[in-house]
């Protein structure tokens, strides 16, 4: 070819990855609306590389490694570090551009173009162009024969991995999700249109407020129906003519629980009017059709710390009728959904903490009955399309079905990470809908409080929680719902976590501490303590009864334990003998609702949750130090002391928590920063830093399974 020929106008490899610009010969990201520059490293750079070649697509861990390592041996958390980098690349503090799931990997969720944006042609240098050597019959046969067997081992091993993609699918339901949205942020209370075309849900970014939004189910077109910066749009439902959509507005102090008309030609509300005001503050009040056409059925409280109840409102005459009278403990009746023959309401009722009914409302008969009783916190529950069962979520993280005819529970659904809201997308039950994710994200970070340097230690995308630390070991072990229950998980140094508890039900681990030598875990869990043996590997749980027991804290020795312990409503403060299982009355303060000691054994800390006294005791000359006597609440995790201090969350009547510490030689505490902090924590071998947990919103969205 001539040199001096005219060459095609040629482009860089650029992308425009929703609001940023991604330049690959540069290794750059930049930010178009604040023009930002960020530069990546080579690995952050090849990861990115992999999701700009198929975008919404999940990549597993073991993908990322394959494609940006090359197989090299490394750990997962290099694959962390590198999504860490691109996050704070694309300024990703929510998580929601590059999102995370469980067993199955990351995604990223915004668009992708290539950047067209032209530049000049770069002049050619003759150096550039290089002949092509003559290749002898020889070389050109062996050649061929090369590129043959070549075909063929990539012909087998891809075999063999689609087979063995096909066994993993089937095994792990996960595996084979489809996000129903792509939008950035938080989804949630999702409801589906009567004939299945249209799928409301709410959706949040950042800092703004909720919006409605609304998804055709057939052409995958999602739009935004309302929003606003001052307002809040929740649990949106589509009447059953398709015509009307009932939502809820909040704002400052307000709660409004309106209807719009729907035009599904423009996807526009018209005609929009408030039906009913509901207390201030009512988030969870929602609206739905009643019986008849004039009809309405709302939840609504008469005040902030009261329970909801139902209610019937009359567009006709005006009138409001309560129809539910809830016990005066716990929620009330707060989510409601109606059947397809518009004859029944199943709604949930909250009669104590973390314990709901699942009730009928026969609408003609006025009366209600108690389907089910589940030792769980649900959200929703859902009719099938035929209206001869229920679906909603089970404590054993299971999308079930309620058959109302025998009262039996199918399981439909076996997720493996954290689902919230299921509902049904055909009639066959078979294909489901829900929300996916944690709803609170809680990371672990080593925080230097007189530097105030800051790592990340542990950022799974879901809730990691009641963090402790063995400086002796370097171990760190925490509470996660990464597996969709709360399980006991380990980390020896670098190695790759692991879950130790197979608890098959959710609940509640409420204490965990390491002993001194960092050989043995105690906790907590449901009002049963249990041991964990690390060197042996064994976990030894107490007996079920009527007893309660909190706020685990090991003994110095390692061989017997602090424990609250609740009977009959009385809290008497205990010692347990590991190894034989037994506890006896803690003579020299049983009436502290929480004591726990330096590892050392030398120094004791009490607190008192009447009188709200908070002391330390030096057990070699018995002086006794009154730290406080204002501290409103604490658990084992709220403390972190070594053998030279404490730091403990203190919680005052009036304001938030900070963090307050004071060395066992002083008698003065001071406080450790100027920024409020309400987590757990635990030591971390350094007398400036401290392990802790950070709350941010959680990484949800609406996907099917």
């Amino acid at each position: 070819m001539d040199d001096t020929q005219a060459k095609p106008q040629q482009y860089p490899n650029r992308y425009q990855v929703g609001d940023f610009i991604v330049d690959v010969n540069a290794a750059n990201v930049t930010n178009r609306e604040s023009g930002q520059k960020c530069q990546l490293k080579e690995k952050a750079l090849k990861t990115l590389l992999v999701f700009l070649e198929e975008p919404d697509k999940y990549f597993s861990n073991e993908i990322l490694i394959e494609r940006v390592y090359d197989n090299v041996s490394v750990g997962t958390s290099t694959v962390a570090q590198n999504i860490k980098q691109l996050r704070d690349a694309f300024d990703d503090k929510d998580k929601s551009i590059f999102k995370n799931r469980l067993k199955v990997g990351y995604r990223l969720t915004l668009e992708v173009s290539e950047y067209d944006a032209p530049v000049l042609d770069e002049p050619v240098s003759a150096t550039s162009v290089v002949d092509s050597p003559e290749v002898s019959p020889q070389q050109f046969q062996w050649n061929s024969v090369l590129a043959v067997l070549f075909v063929v081992i990539v012909g087998i091993v891809w075999f063999q991995m689609s087979k063995e993609s096909e066994v993993n699918s089937a095994a792990d339901p996960l595996l084979t999700q489809t996000p129903l949205t792509a939008s950035k942020g938080q989804e949630y209370f999702p409801s589906l249109s009567h004939d299945g075309q249209w799928l409301l849900f709410s959706h949040r970014y950042q800092s703004r407020g909720w919006a409605l939004r609304i998804k055709n189910m057939q052409t995958g077109r999602s739009e935004e129906l309302l929003s606003g910066a001052d307002y809040s749009y929740k649990h949106g439902q589509m009447t059953r003519d398709g015509q009307r959509i009932l939502f809820t507005r909040l704002s400052s102090g307000k709660c409004e629980l309106m209807e719009g008309h729907f035009d599904n030609a423009t996807i526009q509300l018209t005609k929009i009017r408030t039906l009913y005001s509901c207390s201030a503050n009512a988030e969870g009040a929602r609206i739905v059709e009643g019986h008849h056409a004039d009809q309405y059925i709302f939840s609504n409280g008469p005040a902030v710390d009261a329970p909801y109840s139902l209610f019937v409102f009359s567009t006709v005459t005006g009138r409001t009728e309560q129809i539910t009278a809830p016990p005066t403990t716990g929620h009330g009746d707060y989510f409601m959904s109606l059947s397809p023959d518009r004859s029944k309401l199943a709604f949930l009722r909250n009669t104590q903490k973390y314990v709901t009914e699942i009730r009928i409302f026969d609408l003609e008969k006025r009366n209600d009955i108690l389907l089910e009783k589940v030792n769980n916190t649900l959200f929703t529950v859902n009719w099938s399309w035929s209206g001869d069962s229920l679906i909603y979520k089970n404590k054993l993280n299971q999308v079930v079905s309620l058959d109302m005819n025998s009262r039996q529970n199918n399981v439909i659904k076996q997720a493996r990470g954290p689902i919230y809201a299921p509902f049904a997308l055909d009639g066959s039950n078979e294909r489901i809908g829900l929300i996916g994710g944690s709803l609170v994200d809680h990371d672990i970070v080593y925080r230097d409080f007189e530097s105030q340097d800051e790592k990340t230690l542990l950022d799974s995308s879901f809730s990691d929680t009641l963090v402790v630390y063995s400086p002796n070991k370097n171990r760190l072990a925490w509470v996660s719902n990464r597996s969709g229950l709360y399980q006991l998980w380990l980390k020896v140094g670098d190695e790759v976590e692991n879950v130790i508890t197979a608890i098959q039900s959710n609940g509640r681990f409420t204490s965990l501490d390491f002993s001194a030598d960092g050989e043995k875990l105690g906790g907590t869990f449901e009002g049963r303590w249990f041991i964990y043996n690390i060197r042996e590997n064994e976990i030894v749980w107490s007996s079920e009864s009527e007893h309660r027991f909190t706020n685990f804290a090991w003994q110095h020795d390692g061989e017997s334990a602090y424990i609250l312990d609740t009977y009959a409503h009385e809290s008497v403060m205990k010692l347990l003998d590991v190894a034989e299982g037994i506890t006896t009355r803690y003579s020299r303060f049983p009436d502290a609702n929480l004591v726990k000691e330096s590892p050392d054994g030398l120094w004791l800390f009490a607190w008192f949750q009447g009188s709200h006294r908070f002391i330390r005791l030096n057990q070699q000359t018995q002086e006794l130090l009154e730290i406080s006597t204002s501290n409103q609440t604490a658990q084992t995790n709220h403390w972190a002391i070594s053998n030279h201090q404490i730091i403990w969350v203190d919680k005052p009547a009036d304001g938030p928590s900070f963090l307050k510490r004071l060395p066992h030689q002083e008698s003065v505490s001071l406080q450790v920063s100027d920024k409020p902090y309400s987590g757990w924590l635990t030591v971390s071998g350094s007398e400036t830093a401290v392990i802790l947990t950070t709350r941010s919103r959680g990484n949800i969205e609406l996907i099917e399974i």
